[in-house]
Order: C-alpha cells, then sequence, then structure tokens
C-alpha cells in the first residue's frame, strides 16, 4: 500500500508517545513493505491522519478529505489521541465530529477514548476500533531497583503541560518532606519548583527504561489523558502504577485497583505500602502497528 502519514518523523530527541507512533508506523509499515509518504501526491491508497490540527510542516485534514473526494477509491483512516476534556477547550471535538463524516475507519487509543466520542459527539464513522499503543519491550522492563532503603516514587513526561500531573508534583514532594522513608523523582520537563525531589532531564529510549525500571512505585496524576505513554511504559517496567480515576486511559490502563480520587487516598495508598502489579499488558510497537495495517488493509 501506499500510504500517506500526516505527520513526519522526529528522531533521536526526547519527545511523547505521539512521536514514538509515528517513528514506529514509518519503520514497521517501511519494513513490511509498504511505501510511507507525507506529502499528497497520486494513487494513495489510504490517507492516515494521525493528527488533524493544521501545521504548515504537514498535510491538512481537509486537504486530505478534499483529495478524497477527487480520489473515491483512496481511503482515509483516522487516529484519534485527543479531546475538548483533556485540554478544556471547545474546539477538539467538533472537528473531530466534522470529520467523522468522511473517514472510512476509526482508531482510538483506549476504550476509554471511544467511549467518549461515541458517547458525547456527533460521531458518523461507523467503522470504529480500540488499538492500544505499543511498548518497547526490549527497552521498558524491570530492573535493578536503588539500593537505598526507601519506597522510591516516580512519574515522568516529556511535556510540562499542566494537564500532565496537576499538581501531583507539589503534593509528592511535600509528602516526602514528612515520611522520611520516602523518596521522589521526577523525570522530564516540569514548571513545578520542588525541594525535597529529585529532578531528572527529559530522557528517551534506552536511557528512560533503564531510570524508570529503578523504582518500586509510579503515579499518574495526568486528567482525562486518552491513551497515555508513561503508563504504558511504567507498568511494562514492573512498577505498581496508580493513576487518578479522571485520568481517562490512564486510569483504564492502571485497572480499579490502582486508582486514588484524590492526594488524601493517595497518600493513604502509599503509608499502607502495599504495592501490587498491575494486570494490564500491552503490545510491543511491531503488533500494535500491524494491526493498524491490517485495518487499512481490509478498508
Amino acid at each position: 500500500m501506499k500510504i500517506l502519514l500526516n505527520r513526519r518523523p522526529i528522531r533521536n530527541q526526547p519527545y511523547g508517545g505521539g512521536v514514538q507512533f509515528i517513528n514506529n508506523f514509518v519503520d514497521i509499515a517501511t519494513q513490511a513493505g509498504h511505501q510511507v509518504i507525507h506529502e499528497l501526491e497520486d494513487n494513495i491508497d489510504v490517507i492516515f491522519i494521525f493528527n488533524a490540527h493544521d501545521d504548515v510542516n504537514n498535510v491538512r485534514a481537509i486537504d486530505a478529505v478534499a483529495y478524497k473526494m477527487n480520489n473515491p477509491k483512496t481511503k482515509l483512516a483516522i487516529r484519534l489521541n485527543d479531546c475538548d476534556k483533556r485540554k478544556e477547550t471547545n474546539t477538539v471535538d467538533v472537528m473531530y465530529s466534522v470529520l467523522s463524516q468522511y473517514v472510512d475507519t476509526s482508531v482510538f487509543v483506549s476504550h476509554w477514548m471511544k467511549e467518549y466520542y461515541l458517547q458525547n459527539v456527533n460521531w458518523n464513522c461507523l467503522s470504529n476500533h480500540v488499538i492500544v499503543n505499543g511498548c518497547n519491550k526490549s527497552i521498558f522492563k524491570p530492573n535493578k531497583k536503588l539500593d537505598n532503603g526507601k519506597i522510591n516514587i516516580v512519574c515522568h513526561h516529556w511535556s510540562d503541560n499542566e494537564m500532565k500531573n496537576v499538581g501531583l508534583n507539589e503534593f509528592l514532594d511535600d509528602f516526602i518532606a514528612t515520611h522520611q522513608d520516602f523518596t521522589f523523582t521526577y523525570i522530564g520537563r516540569t514548571k513545578s519548583v520542588l525541594k525535597n525531589s529529585r529532578v531528572i532531564q527529559p530522557l528517551f529510549g534506552e536511557a528512560l527504561g533503564n531510570e524508570l525500571g529503578k523504582y518500586d512505585v509510579y503515579i499518574s496524576n495526568s486528567y482525562a489523558d486518552p491513551g497515555p505513554n508513561h503508563v504504558c511504559e511504567s507498568i511494562s517496567c514492573g512498577l505498581p502504577t496508580y493513576a487518578n480515576v479522571k485520568g481517562g486511559g490512564g486510569a483504564e490502563f492502571a485497572g480499579r485497583d490502582h486508582q486514588f480520587s484524590d492526594f488524601h487516598e493517595l497518600a493513604l495508598i502509599l503509608l499502607r505500602k502495599d504495592f501490587r502489579q498491575n494486570i494490564t499488558t500491552f503490545p510491543t510497537w511491531d503488533k500494535c502497528i500491524h494491526q493498524y495495517l491490517e485495518l487499512m488493509k481490509l478498508l
């Protein structure tokens, strides 16, 4: 197949899960014998809209729809990893609702994301699927723990968007000040001023996997997160991972036994020190991308 992916790869830099998906899609689809392009040209089999937001460096969704209208044999697929509830906006849901009139298949990155659109938005596409993001199991795996006699808490984000952690860094910074049998390390960009915690600049790839695997407990306080890679990575590293009950895909991935409703409940969970591994497992990137390719073949 000739597949137009409307976002380009970004290599060898610390970026979030979206760039990981793009890079793996290009590599795995190409290895499977498909041609992946990033600009409109003749004889495209599938246009894959990874992100419908306009970007001067990439093919816009409106141009993809216009191409399809003029080339009826071309199929249009879309991946949904964004919503207004996540960003506290009022434009994203409408944009994707309009686009759903034209796409041949829609892929949501979690069951939470699928239910959100099908229940809350005027959704027109009838071919709707869930494919959870992949994880590089050769990188994100258990590692030898820190030998400091303490319970070591960690979380990580590439972005410093405040919706990613919603006050968690400050809470944990205060928590470890009064509970000295715990430590807290934050990996990534943050606007928080932390007095008692360790901050490590953004890591990616093998360096991130090696570092994550050293800790004992992972916390995610992302709100309405469609399909967070940070939770996929922490669980794959063998870290008991707890997520806010309002965390969307993060709460789904963590599971009901690993959710908290507020920081008071989180403190009680930590102080019990009864940490158990989550039961969720994640596909390899190879399996994830091949699920997309199989859907495209059937269009």
